[in-house]
């Protein structure tokens, strides 16, 4: 029975494959056999040669040239089979033996396979952030075509590079712009679910009723908004997005239709976004637009009287897309006019421009340069696994050149030798990217915990199909490099010289022990490189964690608070708010002190106006800009921030015009003199402008970031201007989170309906504010980390094969009388000379 012969037996008994021209010369022969042996016996019946010729060809079929082509084809195909048949069969064969081959070298084997699942594995982590972060196109209908429009105002260029939108302006825009298919306008917009249990704020956004058309989303439920859904009374509908809605309503379909209560107000749900559909939240449309980072709800923009105002603020994100053809640069030639009408117009010439930028370039904004910097340090731990693989494949072959001289001796073919030793380094290299897979998991759930919330689309990282593919690819690549150089060197075995050197070749000889150097000195300067790179990283982090931060963060409690604008319409009407949670929050027992205040330091810039001395003449756009924040009494002793002259804002001082600054502030203001008792002016236009007394001066607080120089900063009485949206700092004698719970009982009591949506501590601001810094350190230390034991079993592997190869040797020369010490010093030498010089 065919099966049950061995295959080397038979393959004994099968035709030879040949080749084409070959097969139909065969075929040819026979069939002119055939067709002569017919002729014959029917010209031995009588026929004539002409006719028996004739009737012979036709019996073979309706076409004699057809039924050769036939045959032809059937013959080639049956040898193609054959080919690859033994092709496989001898794959398979060397594929067995090379899993033989690493069973015996179970050192080499583990080496290889952990190097290459550690490689690969970050590489992939790396990949797939880079992939779903900076290459991929964001989820739109050609999103190449998508523009940011921004606004630059040359007073504070310096300071803000572009602003958000006007509102008139985007009017202007959106009207005059010929070579734009459409223009959308974004607010942000915080509210209060209050119909779905206890109240919860989400994040909103206002936007034109045509934003997703524009971008090209269809709503995954219901529809779309309705052009005529952006005049008051008829925009009481809402988007929900696909996260809100699965979080919210448990997916259920039957929510489009259904009424929510957004800030006390019914609102009619017409639709749910697709997973990808909604708006890139955070600062993916510029800074200062103040999306929430996860936008859940979509209201159609009705714009207000104070927004169609041409003084108004610039408060809006525009997207405009561009028609097939144009440019950005043309969109802004075009904007640039219209600009300049307006600066005119406001007695201003000159001080307003177009900005323009792709929106995929805006949303990715910087991040794409940390995380080349994190691919290109993968790369650098990739280059060292491969150069290590080669090193012990090298070392591994050495010893095995007697065995390859044998096989040629005995007829193998160099090409089979060859592929020999790429496919187990094919094999070891499927097997460590399996490994690899798995470790990619695990890593990329940790780099993604790690990821700053400023970090875009890092929600949409996920080991997909596009991310596996590449993997395989990278494998295959590394498993080809690590393999060329073995199989180009046994494909170059000379048996004759290999088995009269029999000694030397059980190292490889001096050019392949310099090589092996060559590659440890490779490996070993590469991971002194990540190292030193990870340790000037390391250094300037400690150096940022040590940065006087101008508060104190132990033992502080923030909570932010939503003032729902139907019950606190106006200031008249928070600042009791305000006044009994600070009371009822006093009376928790474990509390020190306790403020109100409009914003946290490291939380952002705020209110951005600007401030100058009363008593100077210059214009408004000569006069720096400051943070504004506004505070309770008791603002400094709870966050922790010295008074370093004059007094802090107290409440005695209701009714009075007092403004406590910031150190910054007082030198840029008055250098070299006392501030006290003088007058500063606060606001940049007559409606909001305001003078007053400066009482006390503050220690500089970083409001954005630890790495740079506080910016300006004015402290006002929170009750000139108690915001709707606020943060409670409370300062405790035992553990924040053990008081949280407490003190939002004590905010219950004050106003059931109003909602917490944040408690943090104080330890966690500073905690996200460096995140992005620990994001960038964390895996470059566990890459250099990983070089550095990748070098580690690279150089222990080629000395401990070398050694095993050398055995022989070793022997000899102990026979000759060499001491235990003087090999020692040999190894120790030959291994280190090359690390060193790494």
């Amino acid at each position: 029975m065919p099966g049950m012969l061995r295959p080397s037996v038979r393959r004994a008994f099968q035709l030879a494959i040949r080749r084409a021209r070959r097969t139909d010369n065969d075929i040819d022969e026979e069939l002119r056999f055939h067709l002569e042996m017919r002729v014959d016996q029917l010209v031995a019946r009588g026929w004539s040669r002409a006719d028996a010729e004739f009737e012979a060809r036709r019996r073979f079929g309706p076409s004699w040239d057809q039924t050769v082509r036939h045959l032809h084809r059937s013959g080639r195909a049956r040898e193609e089979r054959l080919a690859m048949r033994e092709q496989l069969e001898s794959l398979w064969y060397d594929v067995r033996y090379a899993v033989r081959g690493l069973r015996r070298a179970p050192r080499f084997a583990a080496a290889a396979v952990f190097t290459l699942a550690l490689g690969l594995g970050a590489t992939t982590v790396i990949f797939s952030l880079v992939d779903h972060i900076v290459l991929r196109p964001l989820p739109y209908a050609e999103p190449e075509r998508l523009i940011v429009v921004r606004e630059t105002v040359e007073q504070v260029r310096d300071v803000y590079p572009s602003l958000p939108a006007n509102a008139v302006h985007f009017r202007e825009w959106e009207r005059r712009c010929d070579i734009c298919e459409g223009m959308a306008a974004i607010k942000r917009n915080a509210v209060t679910l209050t119909n779905e249990g206890d109240p919860q704020r989400l994040g909103a956004a206002r936007v034109t009723v045509n934003t997703f058309g524009l971008l090209g989303v269809q709503p995954a439920l219901g529809r779309d908004f309705l052009a005529e859904e952006d005049q008051t009374g008829r925009n009481r509908v809402v988007l929900l997005s696909d996260g809100f809605w699965r979080r919210q309503f448990g997916a259920d379909p039957s929510v489009v239709g259904r009424s929510i209560t957004l800030q006390d107000v019914p609102f009619t749900v017409v639709g749910v976004l697709p997973a990808d559909g909604g708006l890139p939240g955070g600062d993916g449309l510029g800074t200062m637009v103040g999306l929430a980072p996860t936008v859940d709800v979509y209201r159609p923009l009705t714009l207000t009287e104070d927004e169609t105002n041409p003084s108004g603020g610039f408060d809006f994100a525009v997207i405009a897309r561009l028609r097939d053809g144009a440019t950005p640069e043309q969109l802004r030639a075009q904007l640039q006019p219209i600009e300049e009408d307006f600066a005119t117009r406001s007695g201003a010439p000159g001080t307003l421009s177009a900005a323009v930028m792709p929106l995929h370039t805006q949303v990715v904004g910087d991040v794409d340069r940390p995380l080349l910097l994190l691919l290109a340090a993968v790369a650098a731990v990739l280059l060292i696994v491969c150069v290590n693989l080669i090193n012990l494949s090298l070392a591994r072959n050495a010893g095995r050149q007697r065995e390859a001289a044998l096989r040629v001796a005995l007829g193998a073919g160099r090409a089979r030798l060859a592929r020999l030793a790429l496919v187990e380094s094919l094999v070891v290299a499927l097997v460590g990217g399996a490994a690899a897979l798995l470790f990619a998991r695990w890593g990329l759930r940790l780099l993604v915990a790690l990821a700053p919330a400023s970090l875009p689309r890092v929600d949409d990282v996920a080991l997909d199909g596009r991310v596996f593919a590449t993997a395989l690819i990278l494998t295959a690549l590394v498993g080809i490099a690590v393999g060329a150089i073995p199989a180009f060197r046994a494909g170059r075995t000379d048996p004759g010289e290999t088995l009269k050197a029999s000694g030397r070749t059980a190292t490889g000889g001096r050019a392949a022990n310099r090589k092996r150097s060559l590659f440890i000195a490779v490996q070993v300067a590469f991971s002194t490189l990540l190292l030193v790179g990870a340790g000037l990283f390391l250094t300037s982090f400690i150096h940022v964690l040590n940065v006087e931060r101008g508060f104190d963060t132990e033992r502080v409690l923030a909570l932010d608070v939503a003032l729902p604008l139907a019950a606190y319409p106006t200031f008249d009407e928070r600042t009791p708010y305000y006044d009994r949670a600070l009371a009822e929050i006093g009376a928790v027992p474990g509390v020190v002190a306790v403020a109100a205040a409009s914003a946290l330091p490291l939380e952002g810039e705020t209110w951005v106006d600007a401030v100058g001395r009363a008593e100077d003449a210059d214009g408004e756009g000569e006069r720096p800009t400051s943070n504004f924040r506004f505070i309770s009494p008791g603002y400094f002793a709870a966050i922790g921030t010295p008074i370093l002259r004059g007094r802090p804002i107290e409440a005695s001082d209701r009714g009075r015009q007092v403004v406590v600054i910031s150190e910054r502030t007082a030198r840029t203001l008055w250098p070299g003199e006392d501030p006290i008792g003088k007058r500063v002016t606060a606001g940049q236009n007559s409606r909001g402008r305001r003078t007053t007394e400066v009482v006390g001066i503050a220690a500089d607080a970083g409001t954005s970031t630890l790495e740079e120089e506080a910016s300006l900063v004015v402290y006002l009485p929170i009750w000139e201007y108690p915001p709707a949206q606020g943060t409670l700092i409370v300062r405790t004698s035992v553990e924040p989170a053990a008081l949280a719970t407490a003190v939002r009982g004590a905010l219950r009591r004050v106003d059931a309906a109003v909602p917490v949506p944040k408690v943090r501590t104080m330890d966690d601001v500073v905690a996200a504010t460096l995140a992005e810094r620990r994001f960038q350190l964390v895996p470059l230390a566990l890459f250099a980390a990983i070089a550095l034991v990748t070098a580690s079993i690279g150089i222990y592997g080629v000395i401990s094969q070398s050694l095993a190869n050398r055995t022989g040797e070793i022997g000899v020369r102990m026979a000759l009388g060499a001491q235990p010490g003087d090999v020692h010093r040999l190894v120790l030498r030959e291994g280190l000379t090359p690390v060193a010089a790494g």
